[in-house]
């Protein structure tokens, strides 16, 4: 499970250690090889379990204070 960000899905992971701190966000992106691995789950699942918001979900919330605690999310909410 990640967040989607479309600049970063069809990405491998390079990211080193010790992570900075613009690899520290990058890293918990979902990439697309993490949907082929799970592509090839061939038993049934009764959960898939995902963290990534609905689309506009910040329309139905406190969007000002949401950025000014999480600056980094203004170029994805205005997205």
């Amino acid at each position: 499970s990640g967040i989607y960000k479309d600049s970063e899905f069809k990405k491998g992971y390079f990211e080193k250690l010790p992570l900075t701190d613009h690899n520290k966000r990058k890293a918990y992106h979902l990439r697309e090889y993490e949907v082929y691995k799970a592509s090839l789950i061939k038993e049934k699942l009764d959960i898939f379990l995902s963290h990534d918001w609905p689309l506009k979900i910040t329309d139905y919330g406190d969007k000002k204070s949401l950025l000014k605690v999480k600056p980094d999310f203004e170029r994805e909410v205005k997205e």
